[in-house]
């Protein structure tokens, strides 16, 4: 199906090229020109031979150099666009191509670029497979071309104007491609390791003739067959005023909104990276809940290997003690201690019993005076702002510059009758250990150069003894 009228648009480009100044209307182009080079500088390698569809003036290779490409082929349905093309250092041959019809043998190109060029080829799937084709394998191509949501300002306005002055309205602005369906374009076309992004590019006009003229004067009015070649003067003056009124800014200029669709796709190559076959895979997303914020493996059994072989101990509490097992043997007994007094384990707290006035029985009431009464309540807010100052006091001190967590330490018992045997190989000892919330804590225990299989002790008090 033929949406747009190829000849017509040749017979556009030709006119746009042949104005006075041509290059007063090229902002847009050479704007995009830029950003399809930088995606060109992002890829390591130099390209001895390169093909621009649709190029025009030139405005890629104006932003290249021979260090990146050594040799380009510029093309253009255009031949007065091609004739006045830039000059560049890149060594350049320029010829007159129709971007649907590309006459290039396969396996030719390293690179294929194109801006602004793709949003007019009637057959955008069957122009992908020829660039497709014309590559090198492992050669690739970076396009660029106006997005669906394109000039919606300009589109919106003529369609509230020209329904409200004539009852109706055609299509002024040519339909676009949709982002959402230009990967699956490239996937039909054969390309791999696809990348698409979208840049929007505002530009600010006086009115809405002069964002007409300037679309003229870049060669991109609308060439599809539906158009209708009469725009009646009072739908024109109704759309500018619609125009200012939805869309215009204080100071009197309006906006235009280019929809910049960039694509990166590349032809395939046995030496490309290949996504594993399904049900390959050593991990599950169910494993990320056992990994914390240091990247340490979490398990059930409250221990595990870091990848340099370390020891780690999970979900400790203060005054807990454990007993580690190496190969089956005795190797780490740990306790968990106050880090403000490292020498005392603090024995459990204890509840205060309740003390009673002995002039009065724990069910009678002592009646309460008045004066007495606001004393009381006096006492009772006042404890209760020296308690909440004390609390946030506590976490004041607590809490580390930067928004780190406080530290805990583990500590070995380093009393002489829990040392463990001289036939124990592995000892360690136990460092420090970040907290990560009131209950748990964290540790880490370093292996010797022998690899430890590392076990529990369920119940330390039946366990082998270190005595």
């Amino acid at each position: 199906m033929n949406v747009f009228d190829r000849v017509m648009k040749r017979r556009q480009k030709n006119w746009a090229a042949s104005l006075q100044n041509p290059e007063q209307y090229q902002y847009l182009r050479d704007e995009v020109g830029a950003r399809v080079a930088d995606r060109v500088y992002d890829i390591a390698r130099t390209f001895p031979l390169a093909l621009d569809v649709g190029g025009g003036r030139g405005h890629i290779a104006q932003h290249l150099d021979k260090e990146v490409v050594e040799r380009l082929f510029l093309t253009d349905v255009s031949e007065r666009s091609l004739r006045d093309a830039r000059r560049s250092e890149i060594p350049t041959q320029r010829v007159v191509v129709d971007e649907e019809f590309l006459p290039f043998k396969e396996n030719t190109y390293d690179l294929v670029v194109s801006s602004l060029s793709l949003h007019w080829i009637n057959d955008l799937p069957g122009a992908l497979t020829q660039i497709r084709q014309v590559l090198k394998p492992d050669g690739v191509f970076i396009g660029a071309m106006v997005g669906g949501d394109s000039l919606f300002e300009l589109r919106c306005s003529l369609q509230l104007a020209e329904t409200e002055r004539e009852g109706g309205f055609s299509p002024r602005v040519s339909p676009y491609t949709a982002v959402t369906d230009l990967g699956h374009l490239l996937t039909q076309a054969g390309f791999n390791m696809l990348t698409v992004d979208i840049d929007e590019v505002q530009v600010h006009y006086p009115g809405i003739t002069e964002v007409m003229s300037d679309l003229q004067g870049m060669g991109e009015s609308n060439c599809a067959w539906t158009r209708r070649s009469l725009l009646h003067r009072d739908t024109i003056l109704a759309a500018a005023a619609v125009y200012k009124e939805m869309y215009g800014h204080e100071d009197g200029s309006v906006p235009a909104t280019f929809q910049i669709l960039f694509m990166i796709g590349w032809k395939p190559h046995e030496s490309q990276a290949r996504p594993a076959k399904r049900g390959s895979a050593t991990a599950s997303f169910g494993d990320l809940s056992k990994i914390n914020s240091n990247g340490r493996e979490i398990r059930k059994e409250g221990f595990g290997l870091q990848a340099d072989h370390t020891l780690v101990i999970v979900s400790a509490k203060l005054s807990d003690t454990a007993l580690y097992l190496c190969n089956g043997k005795p190797a780490v007994n740990l306790k968990v201690i106050d880090p403000s007094n490292a020498s005392v384990i603090p024995p459990p707290a204890v509840t205060r019993p309740q003390t009673l006035n002995p002039d009065w029985g724990p069910t009678t009431s002592r009646p309460v005076a008045s004066t007495d009464l606001l004393w009381r309540v006096s006492a009772g807010v006042a404890g209760g702002l020296a308690l909440l100052l004390v609390l946030v006091l506590i976490v004041w001190f607590k809490r580390k510059p930067g928004g780190q967590e406080s530290e805990q330490v583990y500590e070995e018992i380093q009393d002489k009758h829990l040392q463990p045997p001289q036939s124990v190989e592995h000892s360690y000892s136990a460092l420090i250990c970040q907290t990560h919330d009131a209950d748990h804590l964290y540790d880490t225990v370093p292996m010797e150069e022998d690899p430890c299989v590392y076990s529990l002790a369920h119940d330390p008090q039946t366990e082998t003894s270190m005595e």
